[in-house]
C-alpha cells in the first residue's frame, strides 16, 4: 500500500512539472523574459527618438524585426506566447518581475560604465 502512494504522488508531481512547460509553438518562460526584457529596452529607446509619428513607426518596426531575428523568433511566435502568457496573469506578473530585475541590472551596469567613462582624463 506504501508502494502505491508514492508511485500515485510521484506521477501527481510529474503531471504537474509537464504542465509547467509551454505548449508546443509557445516560448518557454525563461525565453519570453528575456524577448520582453529586450523588447522593453527598445520601448525605452524609441520613446527618446525626435521623430515624427510616421518615420518612427517605420524605424520601430525594424528594431523590434531585429529583436526577433536575435532570438531567432518571429513577430507571431511573440505575439502568440504574449497572448498565451496574458491569460495567465499570476505566470505572467512572475515573468514580469524577472524583466523588471533584469532591466534593473542592466540599468546600474549602464550606470557603472558611465562612471567610469565619465571619470577618465581627456
Amino acid at each position: 500500500m506504501r508502494h502505491f502512494i508514492l508511485l500515485f504522488f510521484g506521477l501527481v508531481l510529474l503531471s504537474a512539472c509537464d504542465q509547467q512547460k509551454a505548449p508546443k509553438g509557445i516560448m518557454e518562460n525563461k525565453k519570453m523574459v528575456t524577448v520582453l526584457t529586450d523588447v522593453h529596452l527598445m520601448d525605452a529607446y524609441i520613446s527618446m527618438i525626435p521623430y515624427n509619428d510616421s518615420v518612427l513607426k517605420q524605424q520601430s518596426l525594424r528594431y523590434y524585426d531585429a529583436i526577433y531575428k536575435k532570438h531567432k523568433i518571429s513577430r507571431r511566435d511573440f505575439d502568440k506566447s504574449l497572448e498565451y502568457y496574458s491569460k495567465q496573469p499570476k505566470v505572467l506578473d512572475s515573468m514580469y518581475s524577472q524583466v523588471i530585475t533584469n532591466l534593473n541590472k542592466k540599468e546600474k551596469e549602464q550606470a557603472k560604465f558611465l562612471k567610469k567613462k565619465n571619470d577618465i582624463p581627456q
